[in-house]
């Protein structure tokens, strides 16, 4: 009996459910085994405009109903009721101040690709010579920042061991 595994994305828990043969001599032939695997896979979401928030928040005030204005939003119904929520309870839709320091869209991403291409083609290239050539095309980056780019793509400076040279004895010995 042949069973294939369904697989129910809910809410992005997804959920593998089904069963699987075994193979058993010592119970004297196959075994059907239940199994099911959840994971959790949640994506990032983009964070809604100030605009929007307000749009929703207003036609609240009007009298709209949650589920009315997920509709009308494209929304889930909990997004729209956690937007009037905040706004009632904080007066604002705009999101709060984050602690730390934002990462700065660094100018490097723009010429990331060519860093990665140039390393990929020599990878002995040094962080300097790259910097000199991504100011040569007018941008100005630290080398810890394309060292740091470099590495988010897998690619790391490495230096090759000294070996001696093959003397004319080393190679007569391997010859015998």
């Amino acid at each position: 009996m042949k069973h294939t595994p369904t697989v129910k994305p809910h809410r992005g828990l997804v959920t593998l459910w089904g069963y699987f043969a075994t193979s058993n001599p010592g119970r004297g032939g196959q075994e059907d085994r239940f199994y099911h695997y959840q994971s959790r896979s949640m994506g990032v979401s983009k964070q809604l405009s100030n605009d929007l928030k307000t749009k929703i928040v207003h036609r609240h005030g009007l009298g709209e109903g949650y589920r009315k204005l997920s509709q009308r939003f494209q929304l889930s119904v909990s997004t729209v009721r956690n937007i009037v929520r905040k706004w009632k309870t904080t007066g604002t839709v705009q999101g709060k101040a984050r602690s730390g320091r934002r990462k700065e869209k660094s100018r490097i991403n723009r010429e990331a690709k060519d860093v990665e291409n140039k390393n990929r083609v020599n990878p002995q290239t040094s962080t300097k010579d790259l910097q000199h050539d991504l100011a040569a095309d007018g941008v100005t980056v630290h080398r810890s920042t394309i060292r740091r780019t470099l590495h988010k793509e897998m690619l790391y400076g490495r230096v090759m061991q000294r070996k001696p040279f093959l003397r004319p004895h080393h190679k007569q010995s391997r010859l015998r």
